[in-house]
């Protein structure tokens, strides 16, 4: 028997790294939320998120996804709210992308990616040996997500994201 998991590949989570601090304070959107770190699940169940930054190495910052679900509403109304799905505090590590590459050689990956928000069944890999980390996060059914990177120390941060 053959079995397969679908999956697309990596995109970037934002077009330019985010230098946010902290994370948004919307949770209720009065339209479909569209943009910047929002994604369609197109019914797949899961995400492979792995973040990286530009900083030093042991540079700290975050990441969260929220899944975002429409409310069901007679009319013309389209509000959608925001759920934390997960979210961990990141530390950058040695690992650094490669010259002409989409991860440059001032970006680095991630090692320690800790769990701080999120049910049993999110996943992944972290760790602080200088290899790079991921989360894997179940969508819970959600219609779309919005995957945050904030900044404690790191100068910037972002991820690279696919959905399983």
């Amino acid at each position: 028997m053959y079995l397969e998991t679908p999956s697309h590949a990596y995109v970037h989570a934002l077009a330019a790294n985010s230098t946010a601090t902290a994370y948004s304070t919307t949770y209720v959107y009065t339209s479909e939320p569209t943009g910047d770190g929002i994604f369609f699940t197109g019914g797949f169940n899961q995400a492979v998120v792995q973040p990286y930054g530009v900083g030093s190495d042991n540079a700290t910052g975050g990441i969260r996804v929220l899944g975002l679900r429409r409310i069901n509403t007679t009319g013309t109304v389209n509000n959608w709210v925001a759920t934390p799905v997960a979210q961990a505090t990141t530390t950058l590590c040695s690992a650094t992308g490669v010259a002409g590459a989409a991860i440059g050689t001032a970006s680095r990956f991630a090692d320690a990616v800790t769990l701080t928000l999120g049910p049993a069944s999110t996943g992944g890999l972290t760790g602080t040996t200088d290899v790079p980390g991921h989360l894997v996060i179940d969508l819970e059914g959600f219609t779309k997500f919005k995957v945050e990177p904030i900044v404690t120390t790191a100068t910037s941060a972002n991820a690279l994201v696919a959905l399983i």
